[in-house]
């Protein structure tokens, strides 16, 4: 029996798409941790990555069947030795699957140095990364006095990436929601396809 079209319910027990969508939606329009003034770069890279890295696992769990997604599910599928357990699974996986293909480029980026900060013991500073000054997302964010240019564009990348995903994600939504309430029309095209086929393999006379 062919899949039924995956329910338009966004939420598991504890668990709710939409309200995570609004949750970061909001902190994003009233000010990001990482875009708050005076902090160190460590901070800065490690609070917008951590925020980046939400907002592609909410994308991802929006992907996920509802008929067989369950908070114990999400779990082993995010955290410890899950598959998508680090920001660079996430990311393959996310544009494996269509949602971010246009971003890769500076997610891959912000991953490195993600990673060259989290991991080095000695203080690093963003305005050594010229790496930053190719990111290509750009979002419209205050500019700290005296900021480097290499830190603006890596946190106006960041901002842009999360605005996009959030997007994506509704939209991901959507189409699951008007999928279920037209599920007879799906109906008919997945029959349509199987008369055609049928139709194509049928020996000539």
């Amino acid at each position: 029996m062919a899949d039924e079209p995956a329910s338009s319910e966004t939420s598991v027990p504890g668990y709710d798409i939409m309200e995570e969508v609004a949750v970061l939606s909001r902190a994003m329009n009233e000010g990001a941790a990482f875009l708050k003034p005076g902090l160190s770069d460590l901070a800065v890279v490690i609070l917008a990555s951590s925020f980046l890295e939400r907002v592609l696992r909410m994308s991802l769990v929006a992907a996920f069947r509802k008929n067989v997604i369950s908070k114990k599910l999400i779990a082993s599928v995010f955290e410890g030795k899950g598959p998508l357990a680090t920001f660079a699974s996430k990311i393959d996986v996310a544009v494996g699957l269509g949602h971010i293909a246009d971003l890769r480029h500076d997610l891959k980026i912000i991953n490195s140095i993600r990673n060259k900060f989290a991991h080095s013991a000695a203080e690093l500073r963003l305005k050594d990364y010229s790496a930053c000054l190719t990111l290509q997302a750009v979002a419209p964010i205050p500019t700290e006095e005296g900021e480097c240019p290499e830190r603006q564009k890596f946190k106006q990348a960041c901002a842009a990436i999360i605005a996009h995903i959030c997007d994506a994600t509704l939209l991901a939504v959507a189409k699951d929601r008007f999928i279920a309430a037209n599920v007879e029309g799906v109906r008919q095209e997945h029959e349509a396809m199987l008369r055609s086929i049928r139709s194509d393999e049928a020996p000539s006379e």
